[in-house]
């Protein structure tokens, strides 16, 4: 659970997610998408206030003479993980990293890595 008044969960432990979705081809190039992962927070002792997330996501493109045209590929994936430190109470530090497959030709796939300092006041 969330608490609304700060937005930060309230209890400890792993859940799961997934979500999938269909468009309507006559209007968006995406056929379907599904996603999922874990998340978690307060799993090592005396760290309460940690949090972590992993996660991965798959879309198919639907073909259209425009994309065949461009060779564009007819599916993307990519993943995610991160690591939320709780420095203090107001002060929280995140590791990211995101590896995407693009489907444009030509594309490596990208590694992104991220930095993130979070202070409240």
């Amino acid at each position: 659970m969330v608490d609304l008044a700060n937005g930060e969960p309230d209890h400890q432990g792993v859940g799961v997610f997934m979500r999938a979705g269909i468009a309507d081809q006559d209007v968006n190039p995406i056929e379907w998408t599904i996603s999922g992962g874990i998340g978690g927070r307060g799993l090592i002792p005396t760290r309460d206030d940690d949090s972590f997330g992993i996660g991965a996501f798959f879309i198919q493109i639907q073909e259209t003479r425009f994309s065949g045209l461009l060779g564009v590929d007819d599916e993307g994936h990519g993943f995610e993980a991160f690591y939320n430190v709780a420095i203090t109470p107001a002060a929280h530090l995140t590791l990211d990293v995101q590896v995407l497959d693009s489907p444009l030709p030509g594309s490596d796939t990208a590694v992104v890595i991220g930095l993130r300092m979070q202070m409240k006041f």
